[in-house]
C-alpha cells in the first residue's frame, strides 16, 4: 500500500480523523496500580464534501501504570500500537483496496 501526504486539503483524495479518548479506570492500592481505557476512533472522510467513507471504532481498551497519568499515557501508547498493527489497513482496505 502506497499512501502520501498532501499538504493542502485541496490536493487530498480522503482525509483521515484520528480520535483516542483515555478515560480513567481503577486504583488497585494493594498493587499501587492504576488501569485506564481508552476509546480509539478512525474516519476516512471524502474532503470534498466531508462525508464520512468509512468509520472504525475500538472502544475500552485497557492499559496501566503506577500512576494515574502513566496509564492514561500506557492507553494511548496501545492505541497507536493497535492503529499501527491493523486498524488502519483493515479501515483503508474496506473503503479503498477492497
Amino acid at each position: 500500500m502506497q499512501l502520501d501526504l498532501a499538504n493542502k486539503l485541496e490536493d487530498a483524495q480522503y482525509l483521515l480523523e484520528v480520535r483516542i479518548f483515555a478515560k480513567r479506570g481503577d486504583h488497585l492500592p494493594n498493587m499501587n496500580y492504576y488501569t485506564a481505557f481508552g476509546d480509539i476512533h478512525l474516519t476516512l472522510k471524502n474532503p470534498v464534501n466531508g462525508a464520512t467513507v468509512n468509520y472504525l471504532e475500538r472502544l475500552n481498551l485497557k492499559s496501566g501504570g503506577n500512576s494515574r497519568a502513566n496509564a492514561e499515557r500506557a492507553v494511548e501508547q496501545d492505541a497507536v500500537k493497535a492503529i499501527n498493527e491493523g486498524m488502519l489497513y483493515r479501515l483503508l482496505y474496506d473503503a479503498i483496496l477492497k
